[in-house]
């Protein structure tokens, strides 16, 4: 259902997406928290591709708004209630949304990650950027200039809240590869596919006692030819075995929980894995010109895999899966980053910080004698 004005007129809150479906991802890792909210104030997702639209309204309890135009979008809210505007990625046209000046913008976020996308200086367009823990206050205190001009809410991560009990688990253990994409730009690309993705795989399937789970990014190949022949490459590789299976449907962190051992690129995947405090390994694809590793304490963590150990990948894996050597240093580093929530304790403060938001927009609006007059 494209939803008419009429709804909308009585609804307080959206989230604007503008992406596409290899984008998508990033919204619906927050449908559960967003559902808990839900309870409290209708929530209407504001969409600018058609196609995300119907996927969304078929796959999702929300009012599904599309606005093909930036005239239709400003036209909309011109028309609506919305106190509070929520938005879970950095993408460049979230500041036609921002023209909209009678309501408070919330930056969330789709992860918590070292990757530079996670400290842009586009925090401060938004009124409040929540953030998960300490750590990202501080990798945004390391990045941005002036930091005055940014406001954070710590509310720990949600998504956390809602692991599934009711996933049925490999007999086999589970060991996790999870590369990353290759991104649009040098400072973002950490992915290893081209560098070590077949050997890891391979060293895998090798071992029949694990049951190998392959879950690249949903952007993978999408710049770079290579990196989109290697992908289909592995995957022909892991449809073939017996002990191995593609995964791109489950939810990240529903997959984490029944992961026994995980190797990760620079992503979002390792700071929720974490949470489990199970072993791990992080591909070294970090570029001295551009990555301060000194600075990503969840390195510290995992074993650095590279072309130099590669070729030993079975044996340290084995080594893992029995001794778990970086444990205790793992829980340490699990506080910083993911905070030190009790069940729902993070869900909550995600909800009572967007209903704040939304009484502050009332409060302010009623001070310069805004909040009953026309837009």
């Amino acid at each position: 259902m494209i939803a008419s004005s009429s709804i909308i007129a009585k609804e307080h809150i959206a989230l604007y997406f503008y992406g596409d479906m290899t984008e998508v991802y990033q919204l619906s890792q927050w449908l559960e928290p967003l559902y808990e909210l839900h309870k409290n104030e209708n929530i209407v997702l504001v969409v600018r591709k058609k196609i995300v639209a119907k996927y969304l309204e078929e796959n999702t309890k929300f009012i599904v708004y599309y606005a093909g135009s930036i005239d239709d979008l400003l036209s909309f809210y011109e028309r609506s209630s919305f106190k509070v505007i929520l938005y879970v990625n950095n993408g460049a046209k979230n500041f036609q949304s921002l023209i909209y000046h009678r309501a408070i913008h919330i930056h969330l976020n789709h992860g918590e990650s070292e990757k530079s996308s996670m400290h842009s200086n586009q925090c401060k367009a938004y009124d409040y950027t929540f953030v998960v823990a300490d750590a990202a206050i501080d990798r945004y205190k390391r990045h941005i200039i002036n930091i005055k001009r940014a406001n954070y809410i710590k509310i720990g991560r949600p998504q956390l809240d809602f692991v599934s009990s009711n996933i049925k688990k490999p007999a086999k253990t589970v060991i996790l590869y999870a590369p990353t994409d290759e991104s649009t730009h040098i400072s973002m690309k950490y992915t290893s596919l081209d560098r070590l993705g077949v050997k890891i795989v391979d060293s895998i399937l090798k071992n029949d006692n694990y049951f190998l789970i392959y879950r690249p990014h949903p952007s993978t190949g999408a710049h770079s030819k290579e990196i989109r022949k290697i992908n289909k490459e592995i995957i022909k590789k892991v449809n073939s075995a017996d002990n191995a299976r593609l995964e791109t449907e489950m939810s990240a962190i529903d997959l984490l929980s029944i992961t026994d051992l995980a190797i990760f690129d620079n992503s979002s995947l390792i700071i929720d894995f974490l949470y489990f405090n199970r072993p791990m390994f992080a591909t070294d694809m970090f570029i001295s010109k551009y990555h301060n590793k000194n600075n990503f304490k969840m390195l510290e963590g995992c074993i650095m895999l590279d072309e130099s150990n590669v070729d030993n990948l079975a044996n340290m894996i084995e080594y893992e899966l029995n001794n778990d050597s970086w444990k205790e240093k793992r829980e340490e580093i699990k506080k910083y980053y993911l905070g030190d929530y009790k069940k729902n304790e993070s869900t909550n403060i995600f909800i009572d910080e967007v209903l704040n938001a939304m009484k502050e927009r009332d409060e302010l609006l009623e001070k310069k004698g805004m909040l009953n007059t026309i837009h």
